[in-house]
């Protein structure tokens, strides 16, 4: 359903209309890149809807502020899958909270609410926190490096006329009022949240729900504007990506029954229980090893459906803060490798939202990716060493000061 909104936003000209509208607002480069973070972080919701939407108003922004094409492919990456897992009302939120709501029912945690213990590991996400601060870095500060800064060097050096810039002038997209693509997503937001108060039970099924009446409700006010041959050719796109994705969640599936059927969680509590190894050092080893699931195979959630479940059971042997410890290890070293892989669908379509070179965008985020999953590993040794959550994010506020004033003695 999401797949079929972020069309029908597309092909009503709601996303072109709101890209036209917020251009007069902005006034600089800085503001208009600082509002493509801002628009990342809070278009939540799915990591693939947030690449469509943000992706295509960025598009617009770039051209009218002259902000390459890898910078805003980066931006747009880099707040759609690390910070889907913060926030529980989203897809991957949802999928999390299923994940560990099953394994509580099967541990003796099983009093425990899959909310309070979602909550409990927000804290220990080091890479979304480590990814924010990087990019605030290079929007407040214009930190480009290696090939970002040829690519942004060489927008400056060719001065693009902006009068000359490629309007759309379609009579669909001028009519339609951009205040209709907010409603869009403010109905979607709203009706999100009125579904998981009613019943937090299920926070899969209230996403299902609120998409779905979102889109008919976004449906029923701008089906004038929709041309619809355009409408099924793009949907049919959009709903391939999307079965991928799920395709992909089906194998996932498959092999943690298969885990469960060989007894492997069994194998290693016991292994933990006889021979007293600590706790501190597996945050660590959970970080290192899930950031190469999910890069070898691009997808993040495929490695939280098949690690989520041995980091809970290894924290289940020393106690309840153990498995959020551990769980956040696992998202945070998941997303961290979704990020720098080639083959990750949220990096593929990032880069073609914003009209960007696959390899151009690859090419220039996996620096910054690099930095941000280099700190987050030293808030893990951090952890290690002080088992202190404040001492850690002295170390990534530390680590950034650095890495700025690095910076500008590099660029004076």
């Amino acid at each position: 359903m999401l797949s079929i909104l972020s069309t029908l936003m597309e092909e009503s000209g709601g996303i072109n209309s709101f890209s036209n509208w917020i251009k007069t607002k902005l006034k600089t480069k800085k503001s208009a890149e600082l509002f493509i973070i801002f628009l990342g972080i809070i278009i939540y919701i799915d990591g693939y809807f947030n690449s469509i939407i943000v992706g295509n108003i960025s598009k617009t922004l770039s051209e009218s502020y002259s902000i390459s094409k890898a910078k805003i492919a980066y931006y747009v990456d880099s707040t759609s899958a690390p910070i889907c897992p913060l926030i529980p009302i989203s897809s991957w939120g949802a999928s999390i909270l299923g994940i560990i709501s099953s394994l509580l029912l099967h541990s003796k945690f099983k009093d425990v609410n899959p909310l309070n213990l979602f909550l409990t590991f927000i804290p220990y996400q080091f890479f979304t926190f480590s990814v924010l601060g990087v990019l605030f870095l290079v929007a407040l500060f214009n930190f480009n490096i290696f090939k970002m800064k040829n690519y942004e060097k060489h927008l400056l050096e060719n001065n693009i006329d902006k009068s000359k810039i490629n309007k759309n002038t379609s009579k669909n997209l001028q009519e339609i009022n951009p205040f209709i693509f907010l409603s869009g997503i403010l109905s979607l937001f709203l009706l999100t949240i009125l579904f998981s108060i009613i019943n937090l039970s299920n926070l899969a099924l209230n996403m299902t729900y609120s998409v779905t009446l979102s889109a008919l409700i976004y449906f029923f006010i701008v089906r004038k504007y929709i041309d619809f041959s355009e409408f099924k050719k793009n949907l049919k796109i959009n709903l391939i990506n999307t079965f991928k994705s799920i395709f992909t969640l089906i194998l996932a599936w498959a092999m943690i029954n298969s885990i469960q059927t060989l007894g492997f969680n069994h194998e290693i509590t016991t292994f933990l229980k006889a021979n007293n190894i600590s706790s501190s050092i597996f945050p660590i080893l959970i970080f290192v090893f899930s950031m190469f699931i999910s890069f070898s195979s691009g997808t993040s959630w495929g490695t939280f459906y098949l690690l989520i479940p041995i980091a809970f059971s290894i924290g289940e042997v020393y106690g309840l803060h153990e498995i959020s410890i551990f769980i956040g290890a696992t998202i945070s070293g998941s997303v961290f490798g979704d990020n720098c892989s080639l083959i990750s669908d949220t990096t593929i379509i990032s880069a073609l939202t914003c009209n960007c070179k696959l390899d151009a965008h690859y090419s220039t985020q996996i620096p910054y990716a690099l930095i941000a999953g280099g700190i987050s590993l030293l808030m893990w040794i951090i952890l290690f060493i002080s088992s202190s959550l404040f001492f850690s994010y002295f170390m990534l506020i530390i680590s950034l000061s650095i890495i700025q004033l690095f910076f500008n003695k590099n660029s004076d």
